[in-house]
């Protein structure tokens, strides 16, 4: 956002009604000299904008600012540049100065002025006053988020601010939504411009955009006859439902030389491309007509990722415009220049599709907005580092129209978890905003529904307010608005929640240096650890006992990710169990929450109680043996359990083991050897020998290795011929040295027979 700020040297050391010189005293203590006027042929947009004047304004201070009132001595806030707002700003008024979508606010002789050159930068000159000078914020599309601050008085600097955001067009994606007048309001206050015309439309709530759309992937529609469950519904105004029964040859040669329905069409048949534009024309002709509005003419390409077309023709158009999607760029563009009035849709889309531009078009077509989607880069790099091949490919689209849109996805998909686990990427989501805004893409598009945002959980609410704020001006700095934003949704609990994202942010950087990767459907955080699910639930704990009462479901809905691993996750100690149970009775109550609030798409409280139903159902883990609960606290007890990626010949399944799974080898039925050992330094620990006489047969007994020792971060426990092996090291730090002197009783559970030992379990118990 472009600032600048100038004090009227008229102003300088005058009396105002309700302030000092340099101040504008909007109202005080429940009474205004103020109206606010708009203009007899005022906007839709700019009499809504009057609206969320008055209403903010009346939230904040009690007072009514009414309209156009004729009050002796009174001051006016002009909405907009009536003729009368003209007369009294006269040659100090700045729209010949202004670019697009820039907005203004001005003061002159007592009078505020809110006004900007574009369709909606009135009412953006009104939002900038509310947020940006009055301290108002809209935090959540599901309701219950809004921050109006209380006023005694208002007040605010006379001079000019001017203000322009970064793209013209900006959006996140919110068709998980149901509510749509409730996210609709919050996106406009948020000065989202696209994605609006969902649902009923709302007086005042206008698009920058006159078209709905762009849609995606919508070639199986007009063309029926593709299978795959990647595909869409074909459109019931199509009367020909499978046209790859009577021509296949419309359709993709494979590699093998077979045209197949389960990829795309073959663009470069003259008769397909006939076909294809008829339908295409009928299915928005027919879409049109029924909702009354128009649309981008989209077409694009089914969602699956083969290389299109093996036929010659398609294999030429390939090369000619050196890019995989040669044959369909060939087809959209003479597709454009023979309907020059219709304003067409297409995605940029898989580098082995359409991502990658044409080379050498000499005369790109002027209406065509091209929405690119880099699916296959990393979700955990940037466009300026990791990301570079779909940052060379965004530049070359550029060049070639600048009406390009970046459909960007900030979270990975891919969770098998009602929700997600916790993750934290502020800093790739900033990097890659101001790369766009540098490069002068005209859209944001972000497909923000993973990671929690559907549900409004884990820390997608403040991932949404700070993209929304970036969209306005990249140059501000992330962590500044994470802390806006936690200081005024988390009040007391700020610095809890912070510190949680902060370390989610510095882990996905540490696994970044070590070459580590996430794509698309990615899950593999390294950081889901015992000890930091352990930490975080007690810094989210605390977090709770600091926030206003009133919100501590925000808290909660923060946690759920983290919640839902802790449910997840196989806890051998029993001093744990307490927590896990509190965590699945917070998932349930905070799911049945979500329902009743957020009214999700499908029920967050059916999706929480089949996860928990299937936890329950897993074999659970034997007790500790009261042998041991005898003798020692359950806090110094550590369970042991043998891995289930052991060689195949080791592993056992045994109605008698713990959670009915052992490791077992032959055993000749006279002696066992038993020991530790740590390969880093070739140094073998404590162990025991038992003999025939020491051997109990037929079940499971406990074995006492011969002394206590301390730990390594390598050690194991190893048993017989090597096949039986636990490891030991998890309990042991390499900075930790309180860890790294604790000693331990190491106990092993085994059951011998006549030709076999099984082991299934072992146990540590701090020494005394």
């Amino acid at each position: 956002m472009i600032f600048q700020k100038v004090l009227a040297a008229s102003f300088l050391g005058a009396v105002c009604l309700y302030g000092f010189a340099g101040n504008l005293t909007l109202c005080r203590e429940g009474k205004t000299d103020y109206g606010i006027h708009c203009g007899k042929t005022a906007s839709e947009v700019d009499r809504f904008a009057v609206e969320e004047l008055q209403t903010h304004l009346k939230a904040m201070s009690g007072v009514f600012f009414g309209m156009d009132r004729e009050i002796p001595g009174g001051k006016t806030i002009f909405v907009g540049l009536s003729p009368d707002a003209l007369k009294i700003l006269g040659k100090d008024c700045l729209i010949g100065q202004l670019h697009d979508q820039e907005a203004v606010i001005q003061t002159k002789d007592g009078h505020l002025f809110l006004y900007g050159k574009g369709r909606h930068v009135n009412l953006y000159a009104v939002y900038e006053l509310l947020e940006n000078q009055l301290g108002c914020r809209w935090f959540s599309g599901f309701g219950n988020g809004d921050f109006i601050p209380a006023k005694k008085s208002i007040t605010i600097p006379e001079g000019i601010v001017r203000s322009r955001y970064a793209f013209p067009l900006r959006s996140l994606m919110n068709w998980f939504h149901t509510d749509k007048n409730r996210v609709r309001l919050f996106a406009y206050r948020n000065r989202q411009n696209i994605l609006l015309n969902i649902g009923t439309p709302q007086p005042g709530i206008v698009q920058a955009v006159d078209l709905k759309g762009p849609a995606c992937h919508v070639l199986s529609r007009i063309m029926p006859g593709f299978k795959g469950r990647h595909n869409n519904q074909a459109a019931s105004c199509i009367e020909i439902k499978d046209y790859y029964a009577i021509h296949p040859e419309w359709f993709s040669l494979d590699e093998h030389g077979k045209r197949v329905n389960n990829r795309q069409l073959c663009f470069s048949n003259p008769e397909l491309r006939k076909e294809l534009t008829k339908n295409l024309f009928l299915y928005y002709k027919t879409l049109e007509t029924k909702e009354k509005s128009r649309y981008y003419h989209t077409l694009d390409l089914n969602d699956i990722a083969y290389n299109m077309c093996y036929c010659n023709n398609c294999q030429a158009l390939q090369k000619k415009y050196r890019t995989p999607g040669g044959s369909f760029f060939d087809y959209l563009f003479e597709l454009c220049a023979a309907y020059p009035d219709v304003e067409f849709a297409t995605l940029a889309y898989q580098t082995s599709l359409t991502q990658r531009p044409p080379a050498g078009l000499k005369n790109p077509p002027k209406n065509l907005t091209v929405i690119f989607c880099p699916i296959n880069g990393l979700f955990s790099g940037t466009l300026d580092k990791e990301n570079l091949r779909d940052r060379n490919d965004l530049e070359a689209w550029l060049k070639i129209t600048p009406k390009v849109w970046v459909w960007y996805y900030p979270n990975t998909y891919g969770s098998k978890l009602p929700v997600p686990a916790p993750l934290a990427n502020f800093e790739r989501l900033a990097a890659d905003i101001r790369t766009m805004a540098r490069l002068k893409v005209e859209g944001t598009y972000f497909e923000h529904d993973a990671g929690g945002a559907s549900s409004g959980t884990n820390l997608s609410e403040m991932q949404t307010y700070v993209m929304y704020k970036l969209f306005q001006d990249p140059s501000l700095d992330e962590k500044k608005l994470m802390r806006d934003f936690a200081v005024h949704y988390y009040g007391k609990a700020a610095d809890s929640v912070l510190q949680f994202a902060f370390e989610l942010e510095q882990y996905r950087k540490n696994f970044i240096a070590r070459g580590g990767k996430w794509f698309y459907s990615t899950q593999n955080y390294d950081y889901l650890t015992e000890e930091n699910f352990l930490r975080w639930n007690r810094l989210l704990d605390d977090a709770a006992t600091k926030i206003d009462p009133a919100h501590t479901i925000r808290i909660d809905l923060l946690r759920m990710g983290l919640d839902c691993c802790i449910a997840d996750h196989q806890w051998t100690q029993m001093q744990y169990f307490p927590m896990v149970k509190k965590c699945k009775e917070r998932l349930m109550r905070t799911a049945e929450y979500i329902d009743r609030r957020h009214k999700p798409v499908s029920s967050m409280a059916k999706s929480v109680k089949k996860f928990l139903a299937e936890i329950d159902r897993r074999i659970p883990l034997k007790p500790v043996p009261e042998e041991l609960l005898s003798k020692y606290p359950v806090d110094d007890i550590r369970v042991l359990l043998p891995s289930r990626n052991a060689q195949k010949k080791y592993r056992a399944e045994d109605p008698e083991a713990n959670q009915k799974y052992a490791l077992a080898e032959p055993w000749d039925g006279k002696k066992f050897s038993m020991g530790t050992y740590s390969p880093s330094i070739k140094r073998y620990g404590p162990g025991r020998a038992l003999s025939a006489a020491n051997i109990v047969k037929g079940k499971y007994v406990l074995y006492k290795l011969n002394r206590s020792t301390t730990l390594s971060p390598d050690m194991i426990w190893w048993g017989g011929r090597w096949g039986l092996v636990l490891r030991m090291g998890e309990f042991c730090k390499h900075d930790d040295p309180v860890s790294l002197k604790q000693k331990w009783d190491i106990y092993i559970s085994l059951k011998f027979t006549d030709d076999k030992v099984y082991m299934d379990r072992g146990f540590l118990v701090k020494a005394k």
